[in-house]
């Protein structure tokens, strides 16, 4: 796996390096305004398969932008298609759900969230990172949507709902998604490692952080991220 600076995700779809400084320029002042966006979407979780409030957020912040949306799929989640000249189709996907866990991190915007779920009164929380998923997701929706004038082709925004039980993706493919949307060329998926250093991104094809199997085990310690 190979590292690389910030602003390699504008790169990797604009694939245009003669604008960087100008990609750069315009990712810094994005991710200026998206403090606000995390904090907001870390402190309102929903559990998967109850991402209303979440899908809706994210749907009114790329219809601004001037995506089209189309859904629902699966339960809350949805598309929002950019269409600019021939090119390739890009497909890029975030996961909206959040866990039945309770947060203790004592900062100002922890989720205070509790549902009646499980048949008993639930906490949540983004633990595993879906709320930076999110804003990074929503960063690129605007970065590409600003910069329509250096590249061309079909931009997919997927939100994907319920990806902690595994039946979102499930779902959305038996609601038909590929037969409403336009076929991607390529599709691309994010998740936060705690592997890598700020600033810093890791990239590899095919298949990562994508295997389920079974197993029950019993760990004394203190808690942390099961996929560790």
């Amino acid at each position: 796996m190979r590292k690389t600076g910030i602003t390699a995700f504008a790169f990797l779809f604009l694939a245009v390096s003669v604008y960087s400084q100008n990609i750069e320029k315009l990712a810094r002042n994005i991710s200026e305004k998206l403090s606000p966006v995390y904090r907001h979407l870390h402190a309102n979780p929903e559990l998967s398969l109850n991402e209303k409030e979440t899908a809706t957020f994210l749907q009114k912040r790329l219809k601004q932008l001037g995506y089209k949306l189309i859904g629902p799929f699966g339960g809350h989640g949805f598309v929002g298609v950019l269409e600019n000249g021939s090119g390739p189709v890009i497909l890029v996907r975030a996961d909206m759900d959040a866990l039945p866990v309770k947060e203790a991190t004592g900062v100002s915007y922890a989720s205070t969230v509790v549902v009646s779920e499980y048949n008993k009164q639930t906490p949540v929380m983004h633990a595993c990172g879906h709320d930076i998923h999110m804003t990074s997701w929503l960063g690129t929706a605007e970065i590409m949507a600003k910069s329509r004038s250096h590249w061309q082709g079909t931009l997919i925004m997927l939100a994907q709902p319920a990806e902690e039980f595994g039946d979102g993706a499930r779902n959305m493919l038996q609601d038909g998604l590929f037969k409403k949307i336009p076929k991607p060329d390529y599709a691309l998926a994010l998740h936060v490692s705690a592997d890598l250093a700020a600033g810093t991104i890791g990239y590899t094809g095919g298949y990562s952080y994508a295997n389920v199997d079974a197993m029950q085990i019993m760990v004394k310690g203190k808690g942390g991220q099961g996929a560790y």
